[in-house]
């Protein structure tokens, strides 16, 4: 399953994407680009996204909002719901990139 979710249509996305121009400069950051296999591989019961995604049942961007996912969520991660998950992930995506920026400085 290779999904092209478009990161725009996800509900919190645009706040996501602010606080990060806000935080490290960058305002296009996607959905998958924060729900690394890393992050995914530590925080929940699988190794990567797709099969995440699968697993939960996800088809459309439309899917990440309902309460199925949320329950998901709360069985097989370390978060409550999708809406803590996601601003996690992206608080760790800028973690990584303040590091990566401030070690480029020195």
């Amino acid at each position: 399953m290779n999904l092209h979710l478009q990161s725009d249509e996800i509900e919190m996305m645009d706040e996501i994407q602010d606080g990060l121009a806000y935080t490290i400069g960058e305002s296009n950051v996607s959905v998958t680009q924060l729900m690394t296999d890393g992050f995914i591989a530590e925080h929940t019961d699988f190794l990567n996204w797709n099969d995440f995604l699968k697993a939960a049942g996800i088809r459309s961007e439309k899917d990440f909002g309902n309460a199925e996912f949320d329950k998901f969520i709360k069985r097989h991660t370390d978060f409550e719901e999708w809406k803590e998950m996601l601003v996690q992930s992206a608080n760790k995506f800028a973690r990584r990139r303040e590091e990566t920026q401030s070690g480029s400085v020195l």
